[in-house]
């Protein structure tokens, strides 16, 4: 920028004062023209840099809302697989004693098993089987009655032995592998023997099929 004297226009002749005069208006035209023209093309920059901008913004708001979802499902996942672990070491902790329970109430009446089962616990007690009959297998009624789905099977036997082995055959079958309940039991003297008594009973051995 060129810095003009301070007696600069002093010395000026009125010719030279009135030419220079002129310039003054031309001048503050153009320095106006550079103003708009700079307010212009700062509107223009502002205008088309929002058009430039608006798709990133919606983009950003959008992974932002996606971001959201994804944590919350992310919460959710997480949480099903503590509860799923919780489960599984419920379930270790339990699976030593499933056989125990699909033993004492299986799926089948398995009858045959639980006749050998019986015959079993007999020899043991060293009892003489006279009978051993499964009279029936009950599927229906008491799921029917009482709401519940447990079968039965309902058998019977008829048994001779020394009074303290009639004993020691019902605690066996009291607790044994399989759930049976006694319905009745009976025992009388033996007619053909002085010493030996008859064990007449009938039990239900569960099932849920």
């Amino acid at each position: 920028m060129i810095r003009l004297p301070k007696n600069f226009f002093a010395n000026l002749s009125p010719t030279q004062y009135r030419e220079y005069l002129k310039l003054l208006p031309k001048l503050n035209d153009e320095k106006a023209q550079s103003y708009v023209m700079l307010a212009f093309t700062l509107v223009a920059l502002s205008f088309f840099g929002i058009f430039a901008i608006k798709p990133t913004l919606s983009t950003i708001t959008e992974l932002k809302r996606k971001l959201v979802d994804l944590q919350f499902v992310n919460q959710k996942y997480t949480t099903k697989i503590k509860n799923l672990s919780k489960l599984q070491i419920a379930y270790n902790s339990l699976s030593n004693d499933l056989p125990i329970i699909t033993d004492a109430i299986p799926q089948k009446p398995e009858v045959p098993k639980l006749v050998a089962q019986i015959n079993a616990l007999l020899s043991r007690s060293n009892l003489q089987t006279t009978s051993l009959k499964a009279l029936r297998v009950e599927i229906a009624p008491e799921r029917q009655s009482s709401g519940k789905n447990t079968s039965y099977v309902v058998f019977t036997l008829d048994a001779s032995g020394a009074y303290d082995d009639i004993l020691a055959f019902i605690q066996s079958v009291i607790h044994s592998n399989r759930l049976i309940t006694i319905e009745t039991i009976s025992i009388s003297k033996d007619t053909e023997s002085g010493d030996a008594l008859v064990l007449n009973l009938r039990g239900r051995s569960y099932f849920r099929p």
